[in-house]
């Protein structure tokens, strides 16, 4: 005798329909787990262990969903108020800003600014230089002094900028401004050393100072990391959907047998 089985699920339920020649037969079942079985036939046998997941077998990670999701949401809406608690704390104070003048000829380049007072706590400095480059270049070797301990800040910078066409097609490279980011400089008097060296005999350039300026990036950083957290449930729950339909005549993935 041969019979067709048609099963249809909603776990922890399943309804399965079975087909012979002579008759047709209903019936409905409830995925119990292994311990409630044991419990109530009072074995006291092992049980073994589990193989697979039943058509029929709830996700364990739906219950977990939702205690996941609230905690994920407060951690978020904590993280946003923070972001916007250091918004609104922020200077964000433009400084100091000049324009100067790069001339080949000059025997003594460098350039000393106008003190400016950087106050408040500890916070980052932002240096933005703009130069009127056009396939060229000009390098900024800059130092941020303190003007009462002399502790000196040294970096270099370089502003370049390159286009043309290649091929019937445009193309450039690289920018007329660039901005330096120096983290928790303490409040006092400061002022800026510049020495600059070009390719070109003439160069105009400036230098703009921002004293606490907000910054995006530990919130996207922390953001992805919070994210990883809906991901991991997310594959997780998809797995097991995958060994659920594992033995379905419609598996989620096809076996190597169809191919």
């Amino acid at each position: 005798e041969t019979c067709t089985v048609h099963d249809y699920v909603a776990p922890p339920h399943i309804l399965s329909k079975e087909v012979t020649d002579k008759e047709v037969t209903w019936s409905i079942g409830d995925y119990t787990e292994p311990e409630t079985v044991w419990s109530s036939f009072q074995l006291k046998t092992p049980i073994p262990p589990k193989v697979g997941v039943a058509p029929n077998q709830p996700s364990p990670f739906e219950e977990q969903s939702g205690k996941i999701w609230k905690v994920w949401s407060v951690l978020f809406f904590l993280l946003l108020f923070l972001q916007i608690l250091f918004l609104l704390l922020s200077q964000n104070r433009l400084v100091y800003q000049n324009a100067f003048a790069f001339h080949q000829a000059d025997v003594e380049k460098a350039r000393v600014t106008d003190i400016f007072e950087l106050t408040g706590r500890p916070s980052n400095v932002i240096i933005e230089s703009r130069a009127n480059v056009d396939n060229s270049w000009i390098y900024l070797n800059l130092a941020l002094i303190n003007e009462e301990t002399g502790n000196a800040y040294d970096f270099g910078r370089e502003v370049s900028y390159y286009h043309g066409y290649d091929g019937g097609e445009s193309w450039k490279e690289g920018s007329p401004s660039d901005e330096a980011i120096i983290p928790a400089v303490p409040s006092g008097h400061y002022y800026l050393r510049i020495e600059p060296d070009a390719q070109v005999r003439e160069m105009n350039y400036s230098i703009r100072v921002y004293r606490d300026v907000p910054r995006w990036t530990y919130f996207f950083m922390a953001l992805g990391g919070l994210l990883l957290i809906p991901l991991m449930l997310w594959s997780r729950r998809r797995s097991f959907e995958y060994r659920r339909w594992a033995e379905s005549d419609h598996p989620m993935v096809s076996t190597k047998e169809d191919e």
